[in-house]
């Protein structure tokens, strides 16, 4: 704190310091040419002297109030002025934080979502009740999210599947924030019957059931069995041969099995994909019960689909950069059909965008050769 007087140092010394006990230091502006008057502004062109002036000067220089008096007696109360230097001392605002990762969430479609952010939430000058959280708006045609204090609700759409990503910004008193995305999928209840139209390609192609099957176009089916599958799409008159990846104990290599029809038979698991040879394209409708469970790799070639709906499986790249892909995968192979080819990359080459990466679809299966078996569990 500092004064500022007309008067010669000794003056000043001598009313301030010795008559009134003023211990801050006072500087002199006896100069006849008045410069800090000048440059405050403050001077008073009736009484040739320097208004009576408060200024409160931050750190860096900057004039954060002031209070300028019409005459001698017209000055700043301390009222005034303290809040005004106990803002000053505060420490500056630092934005909140959203600690930690909130997960991605899986909710049922004939269900609904309620997640409490308080836990995610934190700032230091602040406490939870003067933290806000807010939706960012996106296009979402999946679900409704609406925040309430630290509570999401997530509300999924009448007959809606599928994944969308949101994301949450959570907001301290001075308006700061921090913001984090969040994937939400909805997927079809356990006990709701969905239908999928699965079309398997003249020529080769490899593809995946996604369904526990017990309707085909219409008409009471099941397809269990290689078998089934087989009579499906036209048996023999159709069918060349449908092949399948399976160890013949657990644990061991994969072989490649193909079915031309016959006795020899295999079930259809949750992750089995299948290569087939067809005469001529077959559209299935099919209506069931979504297959669940992990996918389990053996050593060797498996011929797999992904047995989760909306996994977040949608690209190759999704999957090769899963741990226990990358620490046993040597090669990911997809089917071309634009070129009719298999093409194959091994795991770390398979980037997001590029050219390696392929969009992974509902009931499309691929290649992967394993070093070592291991499980891929989804969430």
């Amino acid at each position: 704190m500092y004064a500022i007087s007309v008067d010669t140092p000794n003056q000043s010394k001598q009313f301030f310091v010795q008559m009134h006990g003023v211990t801050f230091p006072i500087l002199s502006d006896s100069d006849p040419r008045g410069e800090t008057i000048d440059k405050y502004k403050v001077f008073d062109n009736i009484n040739k002297i320097a208004k009576p002036s408060t200024f409160v000067v931050d750190r860096d220089g900057i004039i954060r109030w002031h209070d300028v008096g019409d005459h001698i007696g017209d000055r700043a109360f301390s009222a005034d002025i303290l809040p005004v230097l106990e803002d000053l001392n505060q420490p500056p605002n630092t934005p909140p934080v959203i600690s930690g990762t909130i997960p991605d969430q899986r909710v049922d479609a004939d269900g609904s979502l309620v997640l409490d952010l308080s836990v995610y939430a934190s700032d230091e000058q602040d406490d939870l009740s003067a933290l806000q959280w807010e939706v960012a708006p996106s296009e979402n045609a999946v679900f409704t999210a609406e925040i309430n204090r630290h509570q999401l609700t997530i509300q999924p759409l009448p007959g809606v599947y599928g994944s969308a990503r949101i994301r949450l910004r959570l907001i301290d008193s001075a308006g700061e924030t921090d913001s984090q995305s969040l994937l939400v999928r909805v997927i079809p209840a356990p006990n709701t019957q969905i239908e999928f139209t699965l079309t398997v390609r003249e020529g080769l192609s490899m593809f995946h059931l996604p369904l526990r099957v017990n309707s085909v176009n219409g008409v009471p089916r099941t397809i269990l069995r290689i078998s089934e599958l087989y009579d499906a799409l036209g048996g023999s008159a159709n069918v060349h041969w449908l092949i399948t990846s399976s160890a013949p104990t657990p644990d061991a290599p994969n072989e490649f099995d193909p079915f031309f029809g016959g006795a020899i038979d295999s079930i259809i698991e949750a992750e089995t994909g299948i290569i087939a040879a067809l005469r001529k394209e077959v559209p299935l409708n099919l209506v069931g019960y979504l297959l669940d469970g992990p996918l389990r790799l053996n050593a060797g070639w498996n011929i797999v689909g992904i047995p989760h709906y909306d996994s977040g499986i949608h690209s190759l790249s999704n999957l090769a950069w899963k741990n226990e892909i990358q620490n046993n995968a040597t090669q990911i192979a997809v089917y071309d059909y634009d070129n009719d080819e298999f093409k194959t990359s091994p795991p770390n080459r398979i980037f997001p965008g590029y050219a390696a990466d392929h969009a992974v679809n509902m009931g499309q299966a691929v290649m992967i050769f394993m070093e070592n078996g291991a499980t891929i569990e989804f969430d």
